[in-house]
């Protein structure tokens, strides 16, 4: 199994909160899966694409944000939910956990 690279719309957010540690790349609007990694952030036109886990992992070590996702199993189905501590925000209904990660992690860097 491969690990969910971020969004274009995090990795922005990403950026503008610091961000700086080695990974795949967005350049400009378009998306550069080069296998070159390191900061891509230092340059003006780029932005890094890491995956969710090491974003996860950056916001836990550098800014002790903790992000906790849910399962909850309903009516023949499973969905998610996610909690980020310690701002104490909740959001539930999503279908897919990649989906769940993602938005919290986009929440948790308008924290950082």
């Amino acid at each position: 199994m491969e690990e969910q690279l971020i969004s274009f719309k995090t990795a922005k957010l990403a950026k503008e909160k610091g961000f700086n540690e080695p990974s795949l790349r967005f350049k400009g609007l378009i998306k550069d899966d080069s296998e070159v990694v390191k900061n891509w952030n230092k340059y003006v036109n780029s932005l890094s694409k890491p995956t969710q886990s090491l974003l996860q992992k950056w916001l836990r070590e550098k800014h002790s944000i903790f992000i906790d996702i849910i399962t909850q199993s309903g009516k023949n189905r499973v969905t998610f939910a996610y909690e980020i501590k310690p701002q104490s925000i909740f959001a539930d209904g999503f279908n897919k956990y990649e989906e769940t990660l993602e938005e919290a992690l986009f929440k948790a860097l308008i924290y950082v």
